[in-house]
């Protein structure tokens, strides 16, 4: 699946706007937008993305992935295709006759990446709040770090490779040296070395 066919899928220009007339609590509002974010389709598998992301140029001193979204200069969404050297190249949300989408070279100064309205209004709600101490968060938290770790994982960080046996190697290499028959001595020098990274 192409990045560019999942974003045109998960992402649109603009929130879907509130359905009634009446004025619309904070709450309520927070609440849709909360529920606008959660419908958007998810690029993860058990935490990993799906899709990898390819890097590209800078659009001022932020990096730019290949199919991130940004504001063209009339205000339409496009999707960056690459930044190189201060020129961008962006898909735009167009097709041809023929069905295929349209490009367009902009200016990388002229681009402004693009921000989810809804993801911006829950973080400006966020801002400057502290979450109040919990006791019962605190058990909870010293219950799970006492509990065993599941089957086939282990605690903490994994353990470092083996180190080389920098004698055995050193003599392997001296025997090597010293007699004609070197290249038969060369598969026990490769599995004394491969034993750092088994």
């Amino acid at each position: 699946m192409d990045i560019i066919q999942f974003l045109l899928a998960s992402q649109s220009g603009t929130p879907n706007p509130p359905s009634s007339g009446a004025q619309l609590t904070d709450d309520t509002t927070t609440r849709q937008a909360a529920r606008r974010l959660a419908s958007l389709p998810r690029n993860l598998i058990q935490g990993r993305r799906r899709i990898r992301r390819k890097w590209t140029g800078f659009i001022g001193n932020r990096r730019m992935w290949v199919g991130q979204s940004v504001l063209m200069p009339d205000r339409t969404v496009g999707w960056i295709r690459k930044v190189v050297r201060g020129l961008a190249v962006v898909r735009l949300n167009q097709y041809d006759s023929d069905g295929t989408p349209t490009h367009d070279y902009v200016r990388a100064d002229d681009l402004i990446p693009w921000q989810n309205p809804d993801a911006t209004l829950l973080g400006a709600r966020k801002r400057g709040k502290k979450e109040n101490y919990s006791l019962l968060k605190v058990e909870a938290a010293r219950a799970n770090g006492k509990m065993p770790t599941r089957f086939g994982r282990r605690r903490g960080r994994p353990a470092k490779n083996k180190q080389t046996n920098l004698s055995a190697v050193s003599a392997l290499l001296a025997r090597m040296q010293s007699t004609r028959h070197g290249p038969r001595l060369l598969p026990e020098l490769m599995s004394a070395k491969s034993s750092r990274f088994g």
